[in-house]
């Protein structure tokens, strides 16, 4: 699979070298890594009911690509968003390989992942301790509406987080993903607390949570 960097073949080449290419490329990325750590607000978009009950309208999903492709930018995805939290939380807390939480944390530091938690990062701060799930797209710039897909699992994260107090759950949006150098990073909010009952539109109650970007 091809990237800006150079191409990745499965089967051959390892992620965790990936992760050191991913890292020299995103720390490139000034724009990226300048990024506000402030949750996006907004009005949810209209979207239209189709007769099948889904809605119509652009999405962030990854359409005709196997599950190792989208596996793969996945990783892009929380290798990208490792360093921003790196630079955004790392001055005043801790934020190092224990942090990265998900499956993919084998690859690049050995050691137990779990992707049944819920999200894929953790950082305490003070005494608030916030989980981060991130979502990841090729799609190099925001569309006019967006949307996501929450498993079981993430999903009662963000309900047991709900209140926004000492937990908070968040997600972490990241576009362009196989160009890193390039690549942007928006900070979502819970979709099950009062603020993303706003910014999210949840059509028939399922997983799939449309959403506005700033252009």
């Amino acid at each position: 699979m091809d990237y800006s960097g150079g191409r990745f073949t499965f089967g051959v080449d390892s992620l965790g070298s990936l992760a050191d290419h991913i890292a020299s490329l995103t720390s490139g990325n000034s724009a990226l890594l300048a990024t506000s750590a402030r949750t996006l607000k907004g009005n949810a978009p209209e979207i239209r009911q189709s007769r099948g009950g889904g809605g119509s309208g652009g999405g962030s999903n990854q359409p005709h690509i196997s599950e190792e492709e989208r596996g793969l930018i996945g990783f892009f995805g929380e290798a990208i968003a490792f360093e921003w939290l790196k630079h955004r939380f790392g001055r005043n807390r801790t934020v190092d390989d224990s942090c990265w939480r998900s499956a993919y944390r084998e690859q690049v530091y050995g050691g137990a992942g779990d992707d049944s938690l819920g999200y894929d990062f953790t950082i305490q701060n003070g005494e608030t301790r916030w989980y981060f799930e991130v979502k990841s797209t090729t799609k190099p710039a925001p569309l006019q509406v967006q949307s996501i897909e929450l498993g079981p699992t993430e999903v009662r994260r963000a309900e047991g987080c709900k209140a926004d107090r000492s937990e908070r759950f968040r997600i972490l949006y990241v576009t362009n993903a196989l160009v890193p150098e390039k690549a942007r990073i928006f900070m979502l909010p819970n979709p099950r607390s009062r603020e993303g009952r706003t910014f999210f539109n949840d059509l028939t109650a399922s997983h799939r949570f449309y959403f506005p970007l700033p252009t």
